[in-house]
Order: structure tokens, then sequence, then C-alpha cells
């Protein structure tokens, strides 16, 4: 198997191009593989690319933006162009390059509320924002939107497994930290990141925000129908296993 390794913000991924019956843990392990925190396949299509990502325990993820960003990145500089459109599954992306920058657009978003399994706990609506309510009688404050995959927004740091979402925190200085399903902790999540501008956006109605981690500063443009997510990726290397 050929790939390529890319990392965004920490968040790192293995690209290969055409899906076959690969060990995904396996390739995904640090230890026994090459490790990664997702891995992507893709197909290509003129200006179309389907892709079909995995995270590092073998389930599937129906967005990823640093890995879409990625994903660009290595084609539009083998293939020398500079706009590309990409798929996964149904969930339809645009990729292009403005000022030396990678710029992903995200269509398709949802502000409905969705329900989600933790345990037994139960959820009531309130406008864009729900509250929780555990066995041990603890309410909590978050916020629910759905890019592709489902993602929960703390105000504060939380410690929380077993869930069906992605999982961030973000601090008053915008440092954010998330728990992404299928992976765990991680160091960046470009969809999460995302979820989290829109959340800002509909509290303090800004619509541009830079949110950080240790890595570096990730931007988000709200608008109506679509956000922008603005950033870079990096080629780490290349290899076959």
């Amino acid at each position: 198997m050929k790939f390529i390794k890319m990392n965004s913000y920490g968040n790192d991924f293995v690209i290969c191009k055409n899906y076959k019956k690969y060990n995904i843990k396996k390739i995904t392990n640090r230890f026994l593989g090459i490790g990664c925190d997702q891995i992507i396949f893709f197909d290509i299509n003129n200006y179309y690319i389907n892709c079909f990502i995995y995270n590092n325990d073998g389930s599937l993820a129906y967005n990823c933006c640093n890995g879409l960003r990625s994903l660009s990145k290595y084609l539009m500089y083998k293939r020398k162009i500079n706009k590309l459109i990409l798929y996964i599954k149904n969930n339809k992306f645009f990729s292009y390059i403005k000022n030396n920058k990678l710029i992903l657009i995200i269509k398709n978003i949802n502000l409905k509320l969705r329900y989600f399994n933790y345990k037994r706990s139960y959820i009531l609506n309130y406008n864009y924002n729900i509250f929780i309510n555990f066995l041990l009688k603890k309410k909590i404050f978050f916020s629910f939107i759905k890019i592709g995959n489902n993602h929960i927004i703390f105000y504060k740091k939380m410690i929380i497994k077993n869930i069906n979402s992605n999982i961030s925190c973000i601090t008053k200085n915008k440092y954010i930290k998330t728990y992404e399903r299928g992976v765990g902790y991680t160091n960046s999540c470009g969809s999460a990141t995302c979820a989290t501008s829109i959340v800002i956006f509909l509290s303090k109605n800004k619509k541009i925000t830079k949110l950080k981690n240790k890595f570096g500063k990730l931007t988000c443009l709200y608008k109506r129908q679509y956000i922008l997510n603005i950033g870079n990726s990096i080629f780490s290397y290349k290899g076959t296993i």
C-alpha cells in the first residue's frame, strides 16, 4: 500500500488512493502501524473526489475538515490545479486556494438538535442549546451542532466518553480541546472547530472566529448557508507498507 502522511494543526492523516480491505486499526496504530488519527481513501473523477474517511478505531467519519484540506493540498500540488470538489457519501465540499491560503467550504450545516446517547440521560431543547440532566442530578449547559458529524460544545473542561458525538471544550481565550468520536482526545479537529465557531456566531454574532490549539490558529468564517474553514496542512512523508 502506497501512502502519504499529512498533518494539519496536530491532526495527522494517512492518505491512500483507492479503498481496499486493509486492516484500518493496524495501519492507524502508532506502535504497530504508521499511526494517525484518521486514514483517508480517495478516488479521482476529473475535479470530483470521492472520499472515505476512517477513524483509528475503524469507524466511518462523515466530515473531516483538516483531512479534506490535507487531501486537497496534496492533490492540488500534484495535479497543478487550485480548486476541487470533494464528496463524503452524499456530503459535498469545495476547496480552493486564495492568497496562498487553503479554504474549505462546508454547506451541509444542520442546526437542528438531535438525540444522542449518554447512558440514561435525557435532553431538553432550549433554542440552539440544550441541557443534559445526568443521573447524578447535575445540569450541564452545552450546544449541539451537526456538520456531517455530531458536535457537542462545552464552555468548560469536561471528561466524557462513550458518546456518539465529537465533544469540544472552549475557554475564554478561545483555546479549544476536542474529544473525537472514534479517535479519543486529539490535537485538532477541523469540523469541531467549525461547529464551535457557529456557536460563537449564534451567541455573539461574530462571523469570523480564530480558535487556538498548541499548534496554531484555525480561522472560520460563518455565513448563513455555509462556513469557510481557512487553514494550512503540512506534508510529512510518503512511503509503502
